[in-house]
């Protein structure tokens, strides 16, 4: 059963130390407690790391978190500290402003007149992996996901011969850049190796040097980086509860659009939130 959904049922990676990453900014921190509380329920050995731009009191919440479950959870507030620590290069530092991308960043506005503010820097944190993370490989999730399976089952995900794990886009099959195809994968969660790191500058500069093209900001230009080096996820690691209509029972759910609709918030999802803040 194990090997039918690409695990490798393999038992000494059961005591490894899963990292788990997470870019947050303010809008999404309550989001992103509620995913985190959500995996420790199912999951020993995890490592959480934080790329985050949130104000002092929404770092305080994450500490609380922290301290509140005795959650394992390391916190890279974007900053020229965080540059100088880990050698950044200086070309990255547009993304120490709250409008990083502006182009994009007035593009995207549109999409969210008279309903949220937006910035589009979590977009962009990407290129830090290389210079901050060290380990060989890795779970990235998006903030408003809520987690309902073990972790190690999708870090031992079977890669094949790729370097990353991603679902097929729900919106659309294929993505056209400059007369070509390539197929459309949803990068909000994925599982991948060290081996990704070199990608995430090609991914950056793509994005920058098509911003018209690329209105959903880093993950249109990664399903062109990334082409050939990605195997397929299964969906049930990354249901979207808005878009996916069958039923079954997911390992993780996502509930994109969440701060623009927040009606779709289920019994599932407000029982964690409920739970987290007790």
């Amino acid at each position: 059963m194990l090997k039918k959904y690409g695990m490798k049922n393999t038992v000494d990676t059961y005591s490894r130390d899963v990292n788990v990453v997470y870019h947050c900014d303010d809008l999404y921190v309550d989001a992103l407690i509620v995913s985190i509380y959500s995996a420790v329920q199912f999951n020993k050995n995890l490592k959480f790391h934080i790329i985050s731009s949130c104000c002092y009191d929404n770092i305080k919440k994450l500490q609380k978190l922290r301290n509140k479950f005795n959650i394992d959870i390391k916190i890279y507030c974007v900053s020229y500290v965080l540059f100088d620590t880990y050698n950044i290069p200086e070309q990255y530092k547009r993304l120490l402003n709250p409008h990083p991308i502006k182009v994009l960043y007035e593009i995207l506005k549109q999409q969210y007149t008279d309903e949220i503010p937006f910035t589009a820097a979590p977009l962009f944190y990407f290129v830090f992996h290389e210079y901050i993370f060290n380990f060989d490989k890795y779970i990235f999730l998006d903030c408003d996901t809520i987690i309902q399976k073990d972790l190690q089952q999708l870090y031992t995900y079977d890669l094949k011969d790729k370097i990353i794990a991603m679902r097929r886009c729900w919106s659309y099959d294929l993505i056209s850049y400059k007369n070509n195809h390539y197929k459309a994968y949803n990068g909000s969660v994925y599982v991948a190796t060290k081996d990704i790191f070199p990608y995430m500058k090609k991914m950056y500069e793509h994005t920058i040097k098509n911003l018209e093209w690329a209105k959903l900001g880093v993950q249109h230009s990664m399903n062109v980086v990334l082409d050939n080096k990605v195997t397929d996820l299964d969906k049930r690691w990354n249901y979207s509860v808005k878009k996916d209509k069958d039923e079954i029972s997911a390992f993780i759910y996502h509930y994109n659009t969440l701060l623009r609709h927040p009606e779709i918030k289920d019994s599932l999802y407000k029982k964690y939130e409920d739970s987290c803040h007790r």
